[in-house]
């Protein structure tokens, strides 16, 4: 397992760990939504990366539809995802929602900055 999926492993347990603490200091129990929210992201942020490594091998310009494409993906499943979670949801729908944003938000900034630092290591080749 390279670097950066390693990262996003340990991100997603971080992540997934501090939900369980948060839920059960603050509400005696952790909804299952607030659990599977980091590992779903974890899962298309490394979705989005091997498809972001295998476009490179092709081309420049393939790496750069693969990373729009694949955040433009990842923005719309997780919209549907969080949409379809508040219409069912009973209670905690604002909890669930900013948890949700937050994590959305750390995984695109870890993409953005892997991003960044691997494009830096490619020009300097």
């Amino acid at each position: 397992m390279s670097g950066h999926l390693k990262l996003v492993v340990i991100l997603t347990i971080f992540l997934v760990t501090l939900a369980l603490i948060l839920g059960n200091t603050l509400y005696g129990g952790t909804p299952a939504f607030a659990m599977f929210t980091p590992i779903g992201m974890g899962v298309l942020t490394i979705l989005v990366h091997r498809m972001m490594m295998n476009a490179d091998k092709i081309s420049p310009q393939r790496f750069l539809i693969a990373f729009m494409g694949g955040v433009s993906v990842k923005m719309f499943v997780s919209l549907i995802v969080l949409a379809i979670y508040l219409h069912f949801a009973t209670r905690m729908r604002a909890e669930m929602a900013i948890w949700f944003f937050l994590v959305y938000v750390l995984f695109t900034a870890f993409e953005v900055l892997w991003m960044q630092r691997y494009l830096r290591s490619g020009s300097e080749k």
